[in-house]
């Protein structure tokens, strides 16, 4: 089955081509099969950059008879390629007899693993057909304003035609990494304010004069100069599309695709197109000021769910969850998921501990249930015991779960109450079920914390309607997870009338009466008739609900201590919503960072491994000046590492430092974990060893940074900071530190595959 992926863009010159040509071969170079379909109408532009000339196209298909095996194009870069040339345009006026055999040909090469498509630029029948026909759309733009006005324009009309795929957006030819989220974040701002569509970042290629080498010697950037900047960049965007989009069950086949494309493609009605007023008016926004009136909503298809669709509901659950059924639920709030993220980033995190923070947050506990195939844990959806649904999650699926949390996270002023509210429901179902001796408080956690996971943007200020509609949203979710009966029934009628309730099961009036302590009974105060009701539902007396509820407020304090949440922030609303947009900046920063960090190929050497770490911190962070420090295996002394060619390479030989010398700036960076700055004007304040470091390396101030997996140092980088560098201080730290957590990821590999 191959992933299909369209490469489009409003304009052309943007680079679109030659970044899907340099992908495809990444992809082979990852040990996948792919095939790029030059769907650039008659303009050959993948040819002529490899220097290929072609003898057959898409119309000898079509009109001379010819197989898809005798046009396809084996491009001895291990890829292949499928000439579309003017033959898309004519799809439209074929015979149902040609569209047939026509199907036939194109699906007879299914057997890749992605199916690239590069499209020609603008908004053309084609090339709208091509994207409304994929799951998934990567639009390339530049800074340049007329870059950002066209692709504004494409993606408006697949927003007005309902596009129900994933676009993510690849900027291309910045000078600086601030320069590209700069770009990115103003298109996103028209895109967010005007559109009814979400977009996210796919990552960044910069700006490097090797691309216009290789398109002079007609070679791919990756095979003349695969250690460039830009060569990197492709890779570390390809790992991230790669992690993002792995070929398996929910792959579909070609089949399901050319089905949708003629079908689009072969509509009588003329090509959809916005109203040019409004569309001007927005478009001034990509470009500079934003105006306009926003164009009329686009309702979401109806929910629909039907189990004799597919015998498995983790089958169900990944259909729906790729159609985007429930695109608009289950959302983390951003300020519980920037302390999570800050922690793993400096490897403060284990697998464990995440694996415990997943389930603490309705929305990442809503991607573990996708992920773990319930049907195989239990048949009749039991969740016996929590550690045996975060146990089967595998470790690499923890970091993207969280980084695909941030990519839908909303900068939503209630997001932490709302977690709270969910949290200490979950905590209190459990101490009840615990209490009367259900038998699974699990699931009565589960049931709580889940209660609310219906709840979609629209429904913020509850009415009875509302309320029932996304209690009965969510428990249609998780019934598609395959979660057991009881679980979504509480789901269900978290919101019926008490006297209804009292006759469900245990499980239902469990968490009925959590909910109902920690919110209030619906629309009313509280009464001395309400608090005997939660005490016929559960069958507990007064005394002994107010100890459970003291205790799950106690509990989720603690959790939220830990995670520096603040939850007594009595700041004015207005101070709120800065600090809130601060925090969904930060998750911004940190997808942007890891998009463009070195690819998931590890190194093989130490070496290797020093030149990966000092080119990511150059690309990321313009840093050059850096020394590496590695200790040895008993973690006795710290010792200079490098290769020919970097910083200080000539003196690296005689440092070494031991690990447990106090006066040292870098032994107490490595055994506290903890970053550390040394003025080297205070030379009297200074190890001779911190000292000597810091002449090496220039400057005024000299940074310690510990590189640690599993909240243990494993190495460290020492570095000045360049003169006049525009980022911040902790900001350029923040992103170093993220990616010394990787590096120190790789090292650990490199050592566990060594000995």
């Amino acid at each position: 089955m191959s992933e299909v992926i369209v490469f489009t863009s409003g304009k052309g010159g943007v680079g679109k081509s030659n970044l899907c040509l340099n992908t495809a071969l990444q992809l082979t170079a990852l040990q996948y099969r792919s095939c790029l379909f030059d769907g650039d109408l008659g303009l050959a532009n993948v040819n002529i950059l490899l220097g290929i000339d072609q003898e057959y196209t898409l119309d000898d298909v079509l009109f001379n008879d010819k197989s898809i095996d005798e046009i396809l194009v084996q491009t001895g870069y291990g890829f292949d390629i499928i000439p579309g040339s003017s033959g898309v345009e004519q799809i439209a006026n074929l015979t149902s007899e040609q569209l047939h055999s026509l199907i036939s040909a194109l699906t007879s090469v299914d057997d890749y693993d992605y199916f690239l498509i590069d499209t020609a630029s603008g908004i053309s029948r084609s090339v709208i057909s091509f994207c409304m026909a994929a799951r998934q759309t990567v639009i390339v733009i530049t800074r340049e304003a007329t870059s950002l006005t066209d692709a504004y324009a494409l993606l408006k009309i697949l927003s007005v035609k309902n596009y129900q795929g994933s676009v993510r957006v690849l900027i291309n030819d910045c000078d600086s990494i601030p320069q590209a989220k700069s770009t990115y974040l103003r298109y996103k701002k028209v895109v967010d304010k005007h559109l009814d569509i979400a977009i996210s970042p796919a990552g960044i290629v910069l700006h490097d004069d090797h691309f216009e080498r290789a398109v002079v010697q007609q070679k791919p950037l990756l095979e003349l100069y695969p250690e460039s900047i830009g060569a990197q960049c492709i890779k570390a965007f390809v790992s991230n599309l790669v992690g993002a989009t792995e070929p398996g069950s929910e792959s579909e086949g070609l089949s399901e695709f050319w089905q949708r494309y003629l079908e689009e493609i072969a509509e009588n009605a003329p090509d959809t197109k916005p109203d040019e007023a409004t569309t001007k008016a927005e478009e001034d926004g990509a470009g500079g000021n934003v105006a306009g009136s926003s164009p009329r909503p686009i309702a979401p298809p109806p929910l629909h769910y039907d189990p004799s669709e597919t015998s498995r509901p983790g089958e169900i659950a990944a259909a729906m969850f790729s159609a985007g059924g429930f695109a608009d639920i289950g959302v983390s709030a951003p300020a519980l998921l920037a302390p999570m993220l800050r922690r793993l980033n400096q490897g403060e995190l284990s697998a464990a501990e995440l694996r415990q923070l997943i389930i603490v947050d309705p929305g990442l506990t809503l991607q573990a249930l996708r992920l773990s195939n319930l049907d195989e844990i239990s048949p009749q959806g039991h969740i016996e015991s929590l550690a045996v649904l975060t146990d089967r999650l595998n470790e690499e699926d923890l970091q993207p779960m969280l980084l695909q949390a941030a990519l839908r996270s909303g900068a939503d002023d209630d997001g932490l109450q709302r977690w709270v509210d969910s949290y200490r429901c979950a905590v209190l179902a459990r101490e009840i079920s615990q209490t009367v001796a259900l038998g699974f408080p699990d699931e009565a956690y589960l049931g709580g914390l889940l209660l609310d996971v219906g709840r979609s943007a629209d429904d913020q200020n509850d009415t009875a309607e509302k309320a029932e509609n996304h209690a009965a949203r969510g428990a249609e979710l998780l019934q598609t997870l395959g979660l057991n009966p009881m679980i979504c029934d509480a789901v269900r009628f978290h919101h019926h009338p008490p006297s209804q309730v009292g006759t469900a099961f245990s499980l239902v009036r469990i968490v009925y009466a959590a909910h109902m302590l920690v919110h209030g009974p619906d629309g009313a105060d509280w009464s001395a008739d309400d608090f005997g009701l939660i005490e016929r539902l559960i069958d507990l007396n007064a005394e002994q609900i107010n100890e459970l509820v003291d205790k799950a407020k106690a509990m989720t304090a603690h959790t939220a201590s830990w995670l520096d949440l603040d939850l007594d922030d009595e700041s004015d609303p207005e101070s709120r919503v800065v600090k809130n947009d601060s925090l969904h900046g930060y998750l911004l920063d940190n997808l942007l960072t890891r998009t463009i960090m070195s690819p998931l190929s590890r190194p093989t050497s130490l070496e290797g491994w020093v030149r990966n770490f000092h080119r990511s911190c150059t690309l990321l962070a313009g840093i050059r000046r850096i020394i590496c420090l590695v200790a040895d295996d008993q973690g006795e002394y710290l010792t200079a590492v490098g290769f020919d060619g970097c910083f200080c390479a000539e003196h690296l030989d005689n440092i070494v430092i031991p690990a447990d010398n106090s006066t040292s700036l870098v032994s107490k960076v490595y055994t506290n974990g903890t970053p550390l700055i040394g003025n080297l004007q205070e030379e009297s304040s200074l190890n001779l060893g911190d000292l000597q470091l810091g002449r090496l390396l220039g400057g005024q101030t000299m940074i310690c940074l510990p590189l640690k997996v599993d909240g243990k140092s494993t190495a460290l980088m020492v570095y000045a900071p360049e003169q006049g560098q525009a980022a911040p201080l902790d900001r350029q730290m923040s992103t170093l530190l993220t990616l010394g957590t990787r590096a120190a990821e790789d090292l650990a590999m490199l050592r566990a595959n060594i000995s």
